[in-house]
């Protein structure tokens, strides 16, 4: 594994490997090959579309996954 590979797996709260995840990602940069484009697709759209939310009082790590956070449209 090179360096940058460790801080690109999916984890118990990145899930990147999730399903709902991928449609979402693919959906937002589709065949686009350029890193900086797809950056930025994906940071408007969490920006734009996730409402930040402190106040999830709760210290299971299923309430801070990505994929839970997507799914509800907002999160910590």
């Amino acid at each position: 594994m090179d360096d940058m590979e460790q801080y690109l797996r999916p984890t118990a709260i990145i899930d990147s490997d999730n399903t709902k995840i991928k449609e979402k990602a693919y959906q937002l940069v589709g065949e686009n090959k350029d890193t900086i484009d797809i950056a930025k697709a994906l940071f408007y759209f969490v920006r734009d579309e996730i409402k930040y939310n402190m106040f999830v009082f709760n210290d299971l790590p299923e309430y801070y996954r990505a994929s839970r956070t997507l799914e509800s449209g907002e999160g910590f």
